[in-house]
């Protein structure tokens, strides 16, 4: 059993879950429940021709792209299974509703300089309201990445993370508003929700912390149906350069049937879930389905470290003493419901994906 995490466990376990969800994502024909691995370089970083050859070695291909940059298309889409209106289509057709928000926030960071705020996702939501005729839309913008703190279980280490990530957290949501201020479309096609939960720390400071995405806020707050709405991340700034989801956001977004349009093997430190809330104006729940989402992407993270470890030993890497795998030879947990909580604080020691997948296969490939 595994009762704490260290670096290499974590990286280890990340690794065998996300083999698990890369070989469903390659054999999985429909388009519309599938993403694509894309990097945001001019050419394919020599990380990604590593993790590439090793994933051909284990038998699943993923072709690897560039993916569009954030000058040319700067919104990570989610997609709904039965839209039906192609979701980048209705994009191209109702931005210029907020193209003039969004310029101000991407100006706005852009007069920080080199204290512009690094991975400043905006997400939110759009919506067909009419289709026949000309089709009209309604955006919501929901506002940046926030922070939950929590008691760790298995990863008990202090860091210096916390700062400097609160830090980008204020100056993104500090950038939203400031551009709201000024900029301020239509209330009726476009509504800012604020998040004022920004930090949510609780009676005390514990050792971890989580980050919430943009887009799994938008999920979680207005979780839809098979059709709409249509679920977004925005990229601001001239230090959010990227226009695809993590793997963590991806997963969350796949296990709920909403894939990202694109999928980076960069960093997802720290990914998490926000902690319920109560509106208060309308006293209900923010996160109307928090439970059922949680328990459909802790059912499918589940499924990908069996599909991970299977993979593992069908390629004789658990009986290898070479590397960490024969660790997950036995049960890592008397109960198997904690691999998901496992998962997430794994998440707390930082690193690409690419990285976490090399380091990890180094010692069986003599890397």
């Amino acid at each position: 059993m595994i009762t704490y995490l260290n670096e290499q466990l974590a990286k280890a376990l990340v690794t065998i879950i996300t083999l698990g969800f890369m070989k469903e994502q390659y054999i999985t024909e429909d388009e519309n429940r599938r993403t694509r691995f894309q990097y945001d370089e001019p050419e394919m970083p020599p990380e990604y021709f590593q993790v590439e050859q090793i994933l051909h070695d284990l038998g699943i291909v993923i072709d690897f792209t560039r993916s569009e940059s954030s000058a040319d298309f700067p919104l990570i889409l989610g997609k709904p299974p039965r839209s039906p209106e192609d979701p980048a289509l209705a994009v191209a057709r109702s931005f210029p509703m907020v193209r003039e928000y969004f310029d101000e926030l991407d100006a706005l960071s852009n007069q920080l300089g080199g204290e512009a705020p690094v991975g400043a996702y905006i997400g939110g939501t759009l919506e067909c309201l009419e289709r026949e005729g000309d089709p009209t839309y309604r955006y919501r913008i929901i506002g940046p990445t926030n922070m939950v703190t929590y008691d760790p279980r298995y990863a008990f280490r202090m860091f210096d993370e916390f700062n400097r990530t609160a830090l980008e957290v204020g100056k993104a949501l500090s950038v939203v508003q400031e551009g709201w201020t000024r900029i301020q479309p239509n209330r009726n096609e476009v509504e800012y929700l604020i998040n004022d939960e920004i930090i949510d720390l609780g009676p005390r400071r514990p050792t971890l912390f989580g980050c919430i995405h943009g887009m799994i806020v938008a999920m979680l707050r207005f979780p839809g149906n098979e059709e709409t709405p249509i679920h977004f991340e925005f990229s601001m700034g001239p230090n959010t350069t990227k226009v695809s989801s993590c793997v963590p956001c991806s997963m969350f977004m796949s296990a709920n049937g909403r894939p990202a349009t694109s999928t980076h093997l960069g960093r997802g430190d720290f990914w998490n879930f926000p902690n319920q809330h109560t509106d208060p104006v309308t006293h209900e729940f923010l996160y109307p389905n928090l439970d059922e989402q949680k328990a459909a992407w802790a059912q499918k993270i589940l499924e990908w470290y069996y599909e991970g470890l299977d993979i593992i030993v069908d390629h004789g890497f658990m009986n290898n003493h070479a590397g960490i795998f024969p660790r997950f030879a036995e049960p890592i947990t008397n109960d198997v419901t904690e691999i998901p909580q496992m998962f997430l604080e794994a998440l707390t020691f930082p690193g690409q994906f690419t990285y976490k997948i090399i380091d990890t296969f180094a010692p069986y490939l003599g890397r």
